[in-house]
């Protein structure tokens, strides 16, 4: 269903989930946060690998379980949506087997870095180390890539669109930079403050459309990769959560991991001194771009406008009921607010 779909990613097809917003006194502690939630995915990706895994269950209304199919779960890092002419396809690898060297990408200022988190003989990257990563990317003296040479935006287009703006990279000499996204396990944005500093309360609206899209191209819809399972997003205002690309995976699973990661990161040890860390390879990824490249940029820059612009969202909490009672009433809560809604557009 989804890899048939032409529509862009942002909006039609990945969906946005916000975290409950935390306070950073400074980079060191937005640093700690990250590394935090980083190393508890590190550890579902070794959990999947040493068959540590638990399946799902479901009881049926006699009252027994049954055992659901976990093959999604084993998707969600190794799994990447190749943009196609007339249908996407996915780009799989067994994600119960390990691998010698594991990386993730980092997004910040519209730039790309790669880092090496995991190494033959080494193992997996430290919290510790994680959390230097992280702000060694933050204290690089960088000026924000303008958006007309932000390749990132092209992954926001059309997906036929997308697939001819991609061949035209490979052809300007960039395979080797798309590999990298490709292959790597998740990506983190380390985003920009998506409105005036002087605003010290954003809405839910406002947190919403920053994982939704980014808050369109003058703030973070810049700073993103679309065709990724998992982005990471984090601003210095505490705001945080994830974008998530749809086909690999029901969200049951994705919540489900996301769930565990975020209840159980205060479990995560990192040490006070983390800048004293050991050194891990940050390699920064510098996109050929040519005027061919310059103009396939520009036309997915004023798509994804039109797309953002024509997006209207709103948010509103609703605290009456939730989940537990439309259980009680042997109702899932999908079904539940399926009906809800046709129920309100009917009316």
């Amino acid at each position: 269903m989804y890899l048939n779909n032409p529509l862009a990613l942002p909006v039609n097809s990945n969906p946005g989930w916000v975290f409950p917003k935390v306070e950073f006194k400074d980079d060191r502690e937005r640093c700690v946060y990250l590394a935090k939630i980083a190393s508890g995915l590190f550890r579902y990706k070794q959990k999947f690998e040493s068959g540590d895994l638990e399946p799902d269950s479901i009881k049926a209304r006699d009252g027994t379980s049954q055992f659901l199919c976990m093959d999604q779960y084993y998707r969600i890092f190794n799994t990447y949506r190749r943009p196609g002419l007339e249908r996407d396809s996915q780009e799989i690898s067994d994600g119960r087997q390990p691998r010698d060297r594991e990386f993730v990408v980092v997004l910040r200022c519209n730039r790309v870095f790669v880092v090496t988190v995991k190494e033959p003989g080494s193992g997996w990257l430290s919290p510790s180390g994680l959390a230097k990563v992280y702000l060694d990317i933050l204290n690089k003296d960088l000026e924000k890539l303008p958006v007309e040479d932000a390749v990132g935006l092209l992954t926001s287009s059309s997906r036929d669109k997308w697939a001819e703006h991609r061949q035209r990279l490979i052809e300007a000499g960039n395979e080797a930079a798309i590999e990298a996204f490709e292959s790597c396990l998740f990506i983190v944005c380390l985003d920009d403050r998506a409105q005036n500093a002087t605003d010290e309360e954003r809405s839910q609206k406002s947190r919403f459309e920053q994982m939704l899209h980014g808050n369109g191209k003058h703030f973070n819809g810049a700073n993103r990769w679309f065709d990724k399972t998992i982005q990471v997003v984090c601003s210095a205002d505490g705001v945080s959560g994830i974008c998530y690309e749809h086909s690999v995976a029901e969200g049951i699973a994705v919540v489900a991991v996301l769930t565990d990661v975020l209840q159980s990161k205060d479990e995560v040890h990192i040490d006070e001194d983390f800048e004293k860390a050991n050194e891990a390879e940050i390699r920064q990824i510098d996109f050929k771009i040519n005027d061919q490249i310059r103009d396939s940029i520009q036309e997915a820059l004023e798509a994804f406008k039109n797309l953002v612009d024509d997006t209207d969202v709103e948010v509103f909490r609703f605290v009456e009921f939730g989940k537990d009672l439309m259980k009680s009433c042997k109702c899932s809560p999908d079904a539940f607010v399926q009906m809800a809604l046709q129920l309100a557009y009917y009316r």
